[in-house]
C-alpha cells in the first residue's frame, strides 16, 4: 500500500494527527504499528494510565496543574506501568529512576510517588498485560488533563513480576 493510499485509509478511519505522529515514531524504531479496534470490554489504555494517576493529580493545587507537572507525573505513571512488568520490580523501578530527568532534591518526591503508582498498578490493572510505548499530554483550556497512548502486548521474553 502506498503512502498515499495509507493516509486517505488513516483519514477514514478518523487517525487524528497524534495518531498519525505515533504511528511514524514506531516505524522509525523499526515497529510494525497495526490498527487495531479495541474491544468494547477492554479499557483503553490512556485511560487506565489516567485513572492510575488520578489520585495525585487531584492533590495538586490548580496553580500546580501545569503541562511541565502533569507530563512528569505521566511519567511517572508510564514507568510504573511498565516496570510492573518487567522481571526484577523493584530492581528495574530504582534503575529506570535513575534515567529520569528529576532535579535531585525532588527525586524522594518521585520515589513516593511511584510508589504509589506502582501498588495501585498491582491492585487495579495486575492483569493487563500491555506495554505503554509513548504518550502525548495534553491540558485543555478548563484545566482537563488528556493523555493519548500508544501500547503493545508485552513480548513473550519478558515474564511478569510476582505479587509480592
Amino acid at each position: 500500500m502506498g503512502r498515499r493510499a495509507r493516509l486517505k485509509r488513516e483519514r477514514r478511519c478518523g487517525l487524528s494527527e497524534q495518531g498519525r505522529e505515533i504511528r511514524r515514531r514506531l516505524a522509525a524504531l523499526d515497529l510494525t504499528p497495526t490498527l487495531v479496534e479495541t474491544p468494547t470490554q477492554e479499557r483503553k489504555v490512556s485511560d487506565a494510565l489516567l485513572e492510575l494517576v488520578d489520585p495525585i493529580v487531584q492533590a495538586l493545587a490548580q496553580s500546580e496543574r501545569t503541562q511541565a507537572c502533569l507530563e512528569q507525573l505521566v511519567e511517572l505513571g508510564t514507568l510504573a506501568w511498565n516496570a510492573y512488568l518487567l522481571p526484577g520490580g523493584d530492581d528495574a523501578i530504582a534503575h529506570a529512576l535513575t534515567a529520569l530527568t528529576i532535579d535531585h532534591e525532588d527525586l524522594e518526591v518521585a520515589r513516593r510517588v511511584l510508589a504509589v503508582f506502582v501498588e495501585r498498578r498491582r491492585t487495579l490493572f495486575a492483569d493487563d498485560r500491555r506495554l505503554i510505548l509513548s504518550t502525548v499530554v495534553t491540558l485543555s483550556a478548563s484545566g482537563e488533563l488528556k493523555v493519548t497512548a500508544a501500547h503493545a502486548p508485552v513480548p513473550a521474553t519478558l515474564t511478569r513480576r510476582t505479587a509480592s
